[in-house]
């Protein structure tokens, strides 16, 4: 727990004054002669050497211990997880695939947690993680996600937050900064700026949420801005004159906001709370369970916003990533069209009735849809589902359609594409599939004409398949025709 691992930053060298407490600790500890050296603790899970330190000394030393030197950047587990980790690592890369939770060295205040009863509603009730560490969001559905999730007691408990302001994230800024401000105990905030506002002459105060970012500053002991400069941005930043005006630009501008933050500082927190906004941050923010939905201490339901009484019944069927199991997808929808998603095409057949003719196509299709797939995943997924004929006029939507573009393309010879391109425009003629497609109607006309291209292209790779298979025919035929002449010549002759 205090090693530090190959290549990581060094650890800040603790103060005095904490040494010291820490060795008043260990001589308060250390007058335990009694205990023999493989002491078995008792049932009740008290600890005597524990029991000796005075409660403030030893939420001291908690508090030390869970300190981490750089900021916290918390990663949701999965998407819709309510659980977030501190590395890259140990996320899913495959929203139903595994995730590695000990792919790196759990926190200290992980470990405590784990130690025993008593520890555990020191550290984790106490808060303490949150009180002491800082957190840092580069996005602010990052922010949101995260703010939204945890429960209000650990909300009430961060005292220090960093965001950085992306280029075109701006249409979620006013949530962002709602969630920041509903932190009710928050002390510094640091603000990083995109180069992007700068060189394009956006002041801040022309930016969508300005006005939550005014009341997240409000009551704040420390109030930063910076300025992040994109390194594919050195043109616009380089020793040229117009770069200098925009440095200079900038810090104005960098200077001009934290002012308006800072003033902000003397008015109470709370005062105009975005209440609406945190609202909007709610319903934006990707999880399946969000922070007043969460077990409390005696893991029991908590608070379950108004917005919706599925959160109660989600909390049952929550998993233990922090998801909530999707429902089962009926194969059709009302509409009799195919609401499965396409994964493979192998084959396609014409069928003539006699009065009707149409085209089938033998599908590997689920209702679960995997966004990120290996290759190999995908062959062995496609593999497991089962295969089914279907109708091309119950695949109407943009996925199915494309799935057909791609099957003829590798298979150009395949039965049934002027039909199917014969069904497409007959649906957009009439509007069969108006009311249920996606899909608008110049993106229905771009995939016919794609389809008529190899239609076309197969035309004329038959025809040219033809001509050269007659033209090998009459020359073969030529050919047949020279020897039969020179054996009756070769006979006359011989006779």
């Amino acid at each position: 727990m205090g090693r530090t691992k190959p290549g990581a930053p060094a650890r800040k060298k603790r103060p005095a004054a904490s040494q010291k407490l820490i060795a008043h600790a260990v001589v308060a500890a250390s007058d335990v002669a009694a205990i023999p050296p493989y002491f078995t603790p008792p049932a009740n899970g008290s600890c005597p050497i524990l029991d000796r330190i005075p409660d403030e000394i030893k939420l001291r030393i908690w508090t030390l211990a869970v300190i981490v030197d750089e900021p916290i950047e918390p990663r949701q587990l999965r998407a819709r997880s309510n659980k977030f980790v501190w590395s890259q690592a140990q996320v899913a890369r495959d929203p139903y695939g595994p995730v590695s939770v000990g792919a790196v060295e759990p926190l200290a205040f992980v470990q405590l947690s784990k130690v025993s009863k008593e520890l555990y509603n020191t550290v984790a009730g106490s808060h303490l993680f949150y009180k002491v560490n800082s957190f840092k969001f580069n996005d602010p559905m990052a922010t949101i996600n995260y703010l939204v999730a945890i429960t209000s007691n650990r909300l009430n408990a961060i005292r220090s937050i960093k965001v950085i302001m992306q280029y075109r994230t701006e249409s979620r800024l006013s949530e962002m900064f709602a969630a920041i401000a509903a932190c009710k105990n928050l002390q510094s905030l640091e603000i990083s700026r995109h180069d992007y506002y700068i060189f394009n002459n956006v002041p801040m105060s022309k930016v969508k949420g300005h006005k939550e970012l005014l009341l997240a500053a409000q009551g704040l002991a420390h109030v930063k801005v910076n300025f992040v400069l994109d390194s594919s941005h050195t043109y616009w930043f380089g020793d040229n004159n117009d770069a200098n005006e925009r440095r200079v630009r900038a810090e104005k501008d960098r200077a001009a906001l934290e002012r308006v933050l800072q003033a902000e500082q003397t008015t109470i927190r709370g005062t105009n709370f975005p209440h609406e906004k945190f609202i909007q941050a709610q319903l934006l923010a990707e999880l399946d369970i969000h922070g007043d939905g969460r077990l409390g201490i005696d893991k029991k339901p908590g608070i379950v916003a108004s917005r919706t009484r599925a959160q109660l019944r989600n909390v049952d069927k929550i998993k233990a990533d922090g998801t909530v199991p999707k429902r089962p997808v009926e194969k059709f929808d009302l509409n009799g069209e195919l609401a499965w998603r396409v994964y493979q095409i192998h084959d396609s057949r014409q069928i003539d009735d006699g009065e009707n003719q149409t085209v089938e196509f033998l599908l590997s299709c689920s209702g679960v849809h995997r966004s990120w797939m290996t290759i190999n995943e995908r062959e062995e997924a496609v593999e497991a589902m089962g295969r089914s004929w279907e109708d091309v006029t119950v695949l109407t939507g943009s996925q199915p359609r494309h799935m057909i573009l791609e099957f003829y393309t590798g298979h150009p010879k395949a039965d049934g594409k002027q039909l199917v391109l014969d069904a497409w425009k007959f649906q957009v003629a009439h509007g069969e599939d108006a009311e249920s497609s996606t899909m608008s109607v110049r993106d229905k006309r771009s995939t016919e004409q794609r389809l008529q291209g190899i239609i076309r292209q197969q035309e004329l790779a038959d025809r040219r398949e033809s001509e050269a298979a007659a033209k090998a025919s009459r020359k073969a035929a030529k050919a047949a025709k020279v020897v039969k002449n020179r054996k009756n010549r070769k006979a006359g002759t011989s006779s």
